[in-house]
């Protein structure tokens, strides 16, 4: 009797278990498409509602820029001047909250169902596990996407060409013996802030420059500290800049630039055009970057580098918006021979 009781209980749990881990859902699309959480649309929950009962986390997600992906000055302008309806994909997902931005139920509902990396219920609903969610295959929905192509009315077709490349330079890392994930990353103890490269201290973590004097030169060694992909990653607006100017001066010069620079070619035998990648500069994990500066007289020179965010005109267009401008990672002194 009682051997038959246990066998009936640990049955009962394991099909509890096999149906809490059911089927993953279709996440994301790459930038194809909305997301569809499987509610009618006077029946979605607002995050709001969720801080009933996930207070910390909502508190830590309305600091996030995922809840500003929609509301934020720099992707407004952005979206004002270029208006490519594709951006919203992934800045408005919940079509029907779009100032909720990257929201609760962007990454925790489809088919009406409410999925988290823990089951179990809680008074409003109950929860299947989504091992999906610790993976960085979930963050790819949204970070890795290519160029679209011309195409015809009501098809969406895109290039070879990665317009975001995040996931794809993760996958390199982890390739090379990386061990770190984005969640462990960007969540560290599930946190949903969602800390990167608008976090100032985050920045100021991520690289590490020697700068050397040498006879008409300074030598500059970059490295990259605990992170997966390379840096700069996301928006082709970012970049990283090498300033350099004498003691005696104020005025900084930028002496190197790292980025990815994309371009249109067109080809001349089918009459079409594509993107392609021009250049990558971009620092990237295990790999050490030199750089020389010749300098035409000796002395003490000062260096910063600075990360931006927006092209230079925006800076200067925008130059009382905190979010335009460039923010300083690293900076030193050097004497030239």
């Amino acid at each position: 009797m009682c051997l038959r009781f246990f066998k009936v209980l640990f049955a009962g749990i394991y099909l509890y278990s096999v149906c809490s881990q059911a089927a993953e859902p279709n996440w994301f699309s790459h930038g194809r498409s909305g997301v569809e959480p499987g509610v009618k649309k006077s029946d979605l929950p607002s995050s709001k509602s969720c801080a009933d009962c996930h207070q910390k986390i909502y508190s830590a997600w309305q600091k996030s820029k995922h809840a500003s992906a929609w509301t934020n000055s720099v992707f407004r302008e952005g979206f004002k001047r270029d208006g490519i309806e594709r951006c919203i994909v992934c800045h408005a997902p919940i079509s029907a909250l779009p100032n909720e931005g990257v929201n609760c139920i962007t990454c925790h509902m489809r088919d009406g169902v409410e999925y988290g990396l823990h089951g179990g219920g809680y008074s409003s609903h109950e929860t299947k596990i989504s091992n999906m969610m610790a993976d960085p295959k979930f963050c790819a929905g949204c970070h890795q996407f290519n160029f679209l192509a011309a195409t015809k009315p009501g098809k969406l077709q895109t290039t070879k060409v990665a317009s975001q490349n995040t996931y794809s330079e993760w996958q390199a890392y982890s390739a090379r013996g990386g061990k770190k994930t984005c969640q462990q990353c960007h969540m560290p103890q599930g946190s949903h802030t969602f800390l990167g490269s608008h976090n100032r201290q985050t920045l100021l973590q991520a690289l590490l420059v020697r700068a050397v004097g040498g006879r008409g030169k300074i030598n500059f060694n970059f490295e990259l500290r605990n992170i997966g992909h390379h840096f700069p990653t996301g928006d082709l607006f970012r970049r990283i800049t090498l300033e350099v100017r004498r003691e005696s001066s104020n005025e900084f010069r930028t002496v190197a630039t790292f980025a990815r620079k994309v371009g249109r070619h067109f080809d001349l035998k089918t009459m079409t055009s594509a993107m392609e990648l021009r250049d990558d500069t971009t620092l990237k994990p295990f790999e050490k970057k030199q750089t020389d500066i010749a300098v035409e007289e000796p002395g003490k020179y000062v260096y910063r580098v600075r990360y931006h965010y927006v092209l230079e005109e925006d800076e200067l267009k925008f130059n009382k918006d905190t979010d335009f401008q460039a923010v300083e990672i690293a900076k030193g002194s050097v004497t030239v021979l």
